[in-house]
Formats: C-alpha cells, sequence, structure tokens
C-alpha cells in the first residue's frame, strides 16, 4: 500500500512533516498497526528520535506481541517435515 510505504520512508528519512500528514490520513488503528508491521516505534527508540516518538503510536499490549515470537511463529508454521517422518506422515494425512 503506498500510505504503508510512506509511512516507512518519511520514518526512513526522518521527515516529520510527512509523518503527521500521514497520520491524519490513516485510521488510527491501521496507522497504529502498520507502525507495529515495520518497526517504526522501535526503529525511532534506537535512533533516539524524541519528535518522531510523539508521533508515532507507542507499540505494547497483548496485540502487539514481541518481534522474536512472531518470528518463531513463522519458523514454525513454514517448517518442512521430512517426507518420511512420523510428523511429516501425520501432516500429510
Amino acid at each position: 500500500h503506498r500510505l504503508q510505504e510512506a509511512m516507512f520512508i518519511g520514518c526512513a528519512v526522518d521527515d516529520l512533516s510527512v509523518l503527521r500528514e500521514l497520520k491524519t490520513e490513516i485510521p488510527e488503528q491501521l496507522w497504529s498497526w502498520w507502525a507495529y508491521e515495520l518497526g517504526l516505534y522501535q526503529r525511532a527508540v534506537r535512533r533516539c528520535r524524541p519528535d518522531m516518538l510523539g508521533i508515532l503510536p507507542v507499540i505494547r499490549g497483548i496485540a502487539y506481541p514481541p518481534q522474536a515470537e512472531i518470528a518463531e511463529v513463522k519458523r514454525t508454521i513454514n517448517l518442512k517435515l521430512a517426507e518420511d517422518s512420523q510428523d511429516g506422515i501425520t501432516r500429510r494425512q
């Protein structure tokens, strides 16, 4: 989505005016989710950008699991089992 890309680029180049404008265009729930999905809040924290942190949503709570937890779930989903293993046979059935 072009607005999501604009969020990422605005954060990458520290363009606060673009981020402020995008925040008014994007619904709040979508703004929060995209900021989480793109890792923008964590990026602003690591780069010590207090002005940007004032624009981006604070990402915490049950709706936003840690990135390590998401990576583990993705690994599990993408796990390729050996065709002849017991788990592989069970999965095919």
